[in-house]
């Protein structure tokens, strides 16, 4: 929901909604974007499942904080015929990039206590903005992983096909 205020407050004129609603529930068949920034490694899984059966191609974007705070990342799918989030998170595992890119764990938000300030969550919103903006402004084909510093506000940018 907050995402969606923060949306609709950058452009008054954006026709979007949000719902607060479990995601097991919900028909995803008829959305353009879905956007996880729950941290939950299984409700990512699940999202990434669902995305790829669905009938129409909506993009898929998985948003979270690293464990550490020092960075937040935004992996973007833009459609069906590109690489998943497991595919992603295997070769990020592998990967030769330090250890900055590599996919953190995912359930530092499934306790009571979450371990970063909220301003890290919003961080991850904007990078979330900017993954939607690049998408519309057609600079996005693949499945991307941005990935911010949060002290620098550097961002990597990485494809994977």
């Amino acid at each position: 929901i907050e995402l969606v205020n923060y949306l609709r407050w950058l452009n008054p004129l954006l026709e979007i909604n949000g719902e607060v609603k479990s995601v097991y529930n919900y028909d995803l068949d008829n959305t353009d974007f879905i956007i996880d920034a729950t941290g939950e490694d299984c409700i990512t899984k699940y999202l990434n499942s669902v995305h790829f059966d669905q009938k129409n191609n909506s993009v898929l974007i998985i948003s979270w904080v690293h464990v550490d705070g020092l960075y937040v990342s935004s992996l973007i799918i833009p459609g069906k015929n590109c690489a998943d989030y497991t595919t992603v998170y295997k070769n990020q595992l592998t990967n030769t990039l330090s250890d900055r890119t590599t996919l953190p764990r995912r359930n530092s938000c499934s306790s009571i206590y979450v371990p970063f300030p909220i301003m890290l969550s919003q961080y991850a919103a904007l990078l979330t903005t900017n993954c939607i903006l690049d998408y519309m402004n057609n600079k996005i084909n693949k499945t991307t992983l941005y990935i911010q510093n949060t002290q620098t506000g550097e961002i990597q940018i990485k494809s994977f096909e």
